[in-house]
């Protein structure tokens, strides 16, 4: 293993994953390292789902109103509060579709809708009964050797 990198990524779930895969495509040379045995973290624990309102899966499984993202932040307003300062929700809000965007183009992963698996909380201000949340689609992983 080298000595130094420009970006150490520390945790191989979604997330660090993602992280990887985005300072890779910037071309900074990128290590990503992992505990455990296996790859996947809590995403691979929880089936990969991931709520991420305004994504292109939920725009082509026609779920995303013209207020969706308006009606996100109020959720989550209603739901965490001052935990998380409103920057960060709303940034969460308002860029994680481009992430999901990333992905989509730069990996085999493809996502779809999750049919009637509410937001935790539907009954919250801007929460949905018919949820945001989408799961990775099956794929054959034979590709990985």
């Amino acid at each position: 293993m080298k000595e130094s990198y420009d970006v150490i990524v520390v945790g191989a779930g979604g997330a660090g994953m993602s992280a990887a895969l985005a300072a890779g495509h910037q071309k900074l040379d990128t290590v990503l390292i992992e505990k455990s045995d296996y790859f996947g973290g809590s995403t691979a624990r929880s089936g990969g789902g991931v709520w991420i309102p305004g994504n292109h899966a939920l725009r082509e499984a026609g779920q995303v109103s013209p207020d969706d993202a308006e009606q996100a932040k109020l959720y989550l307003d209603s739901i965490v509060g001052d935990a998380v300062p409103k920057l960060r929700r709303d940034t969460y809000i308002d860029r994680g579709p481009e992430v999901m965007d990333f992905i989509n183009k730069t990996t085999p992963v493809r996502f779809k809708w999750v049919p009637n698996y509410s937001d935790y909380l539907p009954e919250q201000p801007g929460g949905r009964p018919e949820g945001r949340s989408v799961e990775p689609v099956p794929m054959d992983a034979s590709f990985l050797g």
